[in-house]
């Protein structure tokens, strides 16, 4: 996650800032691509414990 500020960017031409930070999460499947999103259905349809952590009350 890249948080900026519109302003920044207008005015530095840049994407990043100057105090750049780390921050750890836990596990995620990321889909960036139609492939990305067939591979996470796949996981889903094959792995119930997947579908229970995803969708607990």
């Amino acid at each position: 996650v890249d948080i900026l500020k519109t302003s920044h960017i207008l005015r530095k031409k840049l994407l990043h800032g100057n105090r750049v930070m780390g921050y750890i999460t836990d596990f995620t499947i990321e889909v960036d691509s139609e492939e990305d999103f067939e591979f996470l259905e796949w996981q889903i349809n094959n792995n119930n414990k997947l579908v229970k952590t995803l969708f607990r009350d």
